[in-house]
């Protein structure tokens, strides 16, 4: 488990967890986030997240 703290308008840079799958849980303020499938199609899958909200990552896809 670990906490991150966002100043506005920062930004995580697009990563991976090749043996990980990540959930995250904002809990104060909102959060852009988002992945992009592998396979052929490679579509990003968006959401701006809300206090109380969670959000999975799939393991090994890139992710910000």
């Amino acid at each position: 488990m670990v906490r991150i703290d966002y100043e506005p308008y920062g930004q995580n840079p697009p990563h991976t967890h090749p043996r990980a799958t990540e959930i995250i849980t904002v809990l104060k303020g909102t959060l852009y986030v988002g992945f992009v499938t592998s396979y052929t199609e490679n579509h990003l899958i968006s959401k701006v997240l809300n206090k109380g909200d969670v959000f999975v990552f799939p393991i090994g896809l890139i992710h910000f």
